[in-house]
């Protein structure tokens, strides 16, 4: 019985990937397990698709914290808890999606000569995947770029939920009527404070000529004004992504793949440095550069700014369109599972 685990957490854009491709890979395998951590979204995200085991995760912290003492001790009883649930399965590869929630997995896979996978979706490999970079018979890259950089890396693509939309549907769900454009605003898995307050202060404007469906992540939530619907989370995203017009977001890669993909014209909002190592800001700039969306940096956000913004996307919507029609190898699905099947036969 051929077995495969798959891995990765701590924000949706490690773990959505996985639920991507299984469509592709779910008749190469007998059995599909998860490796993830007791409480992440991970967890909540693969319930009732994969058998799942959890483990002890730490997390690097970028201030000067006393917090980071404690990751030495903790990432090895992850390594430990690993190596003995892989000790048990017995799977013929390991599939990596990175975060700091694969460290301890692709560890112990690499001390029980286990083949792994990883996959990088970001332009720059995240600090997990510059860890286990070395370990993988594999790094799957969404950036042709990024693929230049590693002698194990292949450039595949980025994976992607597939959605079968319907205007019809969504603007009925939402009640909007469809007669002004409709501004979609995400804020990532975890929501955006930053993002949520900015949009909350200009609503008496952005009303005058947009419907506005605001999936705001955490925070108070009303939907009494005409023309706004606003919710902390939203389980089909396919409604959101079949009535917008234009949408707002951050520019993690799993997101921005997605709008592209799906020719959304989007405002990227990159998260600052300040709160990240800065590969948002690196993805939203390929992006514009390459003419598939505007960009706002956290730092000149305010409301006059991003009024500003947010029409002059809706004005270069069919500009934008237009170039991402033509803007080839975003979906990677098949390429990635092409790889990760050759572990199945």
């Amino acid at each position: 019985m051929k077995s495969i685990v798959l891995t990765g957490g701590g924000t949706a854009g490690h773990v959505i990937p996985h639920l991507a491709v299984y469509p592709y890979i779910r008749n190469n395998f007998d059995k599909f397990y998860y490796i993830g951590s007791y409480d992440g979204i991970e967890k909540s995200l693969t319930e009732g698709v994969f058998d799942y085991f959890s483990i002890t995760t730490t997390k690097l912290k970028r201030t000067l914290t006393l917090d980071n003492l404690t990751i030495i001790p903790k990432l090895y009883k992850g390594i430990r808890q690993s190596y003995k649930i892989l000790q048990e399965i017995k799977p013929c590869l390991v599939f990596s999606k990175g975060g700091y929630v694969a460290l301890p997995v692709v560890i112990a896979a690499n001390k029980l000569h286990v083949p792994v996978v990883t996959h990088e979706s970001d332009y720059t490999l995240g600090l997990a995947n510059k860890l286990i970079a070395k370990k993988c018979d594999y790094v799957l890259t969404s950036f042709y770029d990024t693929s230049l950089r590693l002698k194990n890396a292949v450039f595949t693509g980025a994976p992607i939920r597939e959605f079968s939309l319907n205007r019809k549907n969504a603007l009925s769900f939402f009640g909007f009527s469809g007669v002004k454009p409709i501004l979609l605003v995400l804020g990532g898995s975890k929501g955006s404070l930053t993002i949520n307050n900015a949009i909350t202060d200009l609503l008496p404007d952005l009303l005058k000529n947009y419907d506005v469906l605001h999936i705001c992540g955490y925070g108070e939530v009303y939907t009494d004004k005409k023309g706004y619907y606003r919710t902390k989370f939203l389980t089909d995203i396919a409604l959101a992504y079949s009535c917008c017009d234009i949408a707002i977001s951050r520019a993690g890669a799993g997101a921005s793949f997605e709008l592209i993909n799906l020719n959304i014209p989007t405002l990227f909002i990159p998260l600052s440095k300040k709160a990240s190592r800065g590969d948002q800001i690196v993805n939203a700039n390929y992006f514009y550069q390459k003419g598939l969306c505007n960009v706002l940096l956290e730092e000149n956000l305010n409301s006059l700014s991003l009024l500003k913004k947010i029409n002059q996307t809706f004005l270069n919507k069919n500009r934008y369109i237009s170039n991402m029609k033509v803007y080839k190898n975003i979906c990677g699905n098949k390429k990635i599972a092409e790889i990760i099947k050759k572990y199945g036969k």
